[in-house]
């Protein structure tokens, strides 16, 4: 007869330690897979939220290696099938955000995370990684850019000269027809202050940095200012200074 006491107590605990290790992966607010780092390709686990992120059962997703290259976005395939290859030869982590396409048509934006795991020896062993939704995330960015271009539109068809200023007076921004005005790109007003356009001797510019500060305290001002365009030409201007919120 053997004690085989210590051999079922240690089985016993290595079931509840993967119970555990399951039962938190299975919680968290991503789809968890392990994928064979060696031989023929195989997704060797993935975890259950990949149905509510994409429609397929993680049953579907195993028996299928296929399956994950299949759902890629077409404009995003080559890309990421290209990166893939690269990791796979390199054993560096895996990084990509891009699309998929779920069972029901919609898309689906992914940010897939990967990182070789090795043995003692450091021989591949497998892929262990997690794909997080972040479908919202890109459709508020994208929205976010639809609003920028829609100002910058509305900024830009103003013939109007207007400037945006920090607190030291250097342009942060001004639109197309402050750069028609004075015959400079607009890369040339980024960082500097209001003299670079002033003409000499014509203009207080004590007063007008003294009407900055004003401004910035919520005074509004308004004066005539003579600017010095690009071609030497010296011309009169009336200026509005506003605080922004």
């Amino acid at each position: 007869f053997y004690d085989v006491t210590d051999q079922i107590r240690a089985e016993n605990a290595l079931r509840q330690s993967e119970a555990r290790h399951r039962a938190l992966v299975e919680h968290l607010p991503a789809v968890v897979y392990i994928d064979r780092a060696e031989g023929e390709q195989q997704t060797l686990y993935m975890s259950p939220q990949v149905e509510a992120v994409l429609g397929y059962t993680p049953a579907e997703w195993i028996s299928d290696w296929k399956l994950w290259e299949n759902s890629i976005h077409p404009e995003d395939r080559e890309r990421i099938l290209n990166r893939d290859a690269i990791t796979d030869k390199t054993g560096e982590p895996f990084s990509e955000e891009y699309r998929l396409i779920a069972r029901d048509g919609k898309t689906v934006w992914i940010q897939d995370e990967a990182t070789l795991i090795r043995d003692e020896a450091g021989n591949p062993i497998y892929w262990q990684g997690f794909m997080l939704d972040v479908t919202s995330k890109k459709e508020a960015q994208n929205a976010l850019g639809e609003v920028a271009r829609a100002y910058r539109g509305l900024f830009d068809s103003v013939t109007d000269a207007i400037y945006i200023q920090d607190s030291a007076g250097r342009f942060l921004d001004v639109n197309l027809g402050a750069v028609n005005m004075y015959g400079y790109p607009r890369e040339f007003f980024l960082g500097k202050t209001p003299d670079v356009l002033s003409a000499p001797s014509k203009n207080d510019m004590e007063a007008v940095m003294k009407a900055a500060e004003l401004t910035f305290k919520g005074v509004p001002q308004q004066f005539e200012f003579w600017g010095l365009r690009h071609n030497g030409e010296i011309f009169p201007k009336d200026v509005r200074l506003y605080k922004g919120t």
